[in-house]
């Protein structure tokens, strides 16, 4: 066992972080998502809400600041869901946050899961209970 390492984050999540690189897509599927259809392994984080884990893996991986907005979700058409709330919460406590255009990059439905969801090189299945709960993160560098 290691030391302060959030108990929420998998060796197998670990591991598929610290191998992803400069600009990958880390996607965290709400629980009404189905995680079979990106033709990408699926690393199962059952039980646990999306808000708790991106508070752990913010910990450990750095956003990509020079993309404008590193944290993506999903016009699904609905109201905002109050999750989204959070999510900024949580990523403007993160140690990237004020390099980066403050909020969230909101894009189609068709964006999201046909084209950013498509190039991440895993997905994390969670049991987020929230509607359009679905999160990209984009990975950045650690820097000297």
């Amino acid at each position: 066992m290691l030391k302060k390492i959030p108990s929420v984050l998998s060796p197998e999540l670990l591991k598929a972080l610290d191998e992803a690189g400069h600009g990958d897509n880390i996607v965290l599927l709400d629980g009404n998502c189905g995680s079979a259809g990106f033709g990408v392994p699926c690393i199962r984080m059952d039980g646990l809400g999306i808000p708790e884990l991106l508070e752990a893996i913010l910990q450990y991986l750095p956003l990509d600041v020079d993309c404008g907005k590193p944290v993506m979700v999903a016009d699904w058409g609905g109201p905002r869901p109050d999750v989204w709330d959070s999510y900024i919460d949580i990523v403007n406590r993160s140690e990237e946050a004020g390099k980066f255009k403050s909020g969230l990059a909101i894009l189609p439905e068709s964006d999201f899961f046909g084209k950013e969801c498509r190039r991440a090189p895993f997905v994390i299945a969670t049991s987020e209970r929230a509607l359009a709960g679905n999160l990209i993160l984009r990975k950045g560098v650690v820097l000297p």
